[in-house]
């Protein structure tokens, strides 16, 4: 008897699902594991097929991370041009995240990015020269988008460290303030005893002639 096609997610095939959602990457000497959106799967169990369709795009985002950002609102839904795709496309432009690989000057001048969205100085300088078309990708990324994500990540992470501040207790401020205090205080009196050492080991600056 001739089975009916079906429809799964790669989750529900536990030989190869795993291998197919997420991807090991070595970043400064750690494995890391990204994570890819559930993608749907057609046929019959011996004979799967990946079903077509674009389930997600990669892009880097405002704090320079890059994630995939889904375009349908579910694993059996891989039309990429209906209005969930088209919202999130929107989304993205709003908040000057761009597709991986793609140069943000280059995005820039065809105003697809905004001078606000750029986080590098140079990115945004009139000087700045785009990437010639299809010149950098995912695997070969320009200077100029490497140097926004590290300036993005730069502030994202300067911010959260001024967000975390404003989470410790009066204790802590206290002590950390007593700590700076008696920090201070321990050089100055250093450089007062260095100070008294050099005086006394050199000698008078007036010394007395005998007379004739």
């Amino acid at each position: 008897m001739k089975r009916e096609p079906i429809f799964w997610l790669t989750t529900s095939d536990p030989r190869n699902g795993a291998a197919e959602r997420e991807r090991v990457v070595m970043l400064d000497g750690e494995p890391v594991i990204e994570k890819h959106p559930q993608h749907g799967h057609q046929g019959d169990y011996e004979n799967k097929t990946r079903a077509l369709g674009v389930r997600y795009i990669k892009v880097v985002r405002h704090e320079g991370h890059t994630i995939a950002l889904t375009l349908t609102n579910g694993a059996a839904h891989l039309d990429a041009t209906g209005p969930y795709a088209n919202y999130m496309r929107v989304k993205a432009r709003f908040l000057g995240w761009y597709p991986e690989g793609a140069c943000p000057v280059a995005l820039l001048n065809a105003g697809e990015l905004q001078k606000k969205h750029i986080a590098c100085e140079e990115n945004r300088s009139p000087k700045a020269k785009a990437c010639p078309p299809k010149s950098c990708n995912q695997a070969n990324p320009c200077e100029h988008d490497l140097a926004e994500r590290a300036a993005r990540t730069a502030k994202w992470n300067k911010k959260q460290v001024e967000r975390l501040d404003g989470f410790r207790s009066d204790a802590e401020r206290y002590a950390e303030q007593v700590a700076k205090s008696n920090k201070e205080l321990v050089v100055d009196v250093a450089n007062a005893v260095a100070a008294k050492v050099a005086a006394a080991a050199q000698p008078p600056s007036e010394a007395r002639q005998p007379s004739k």
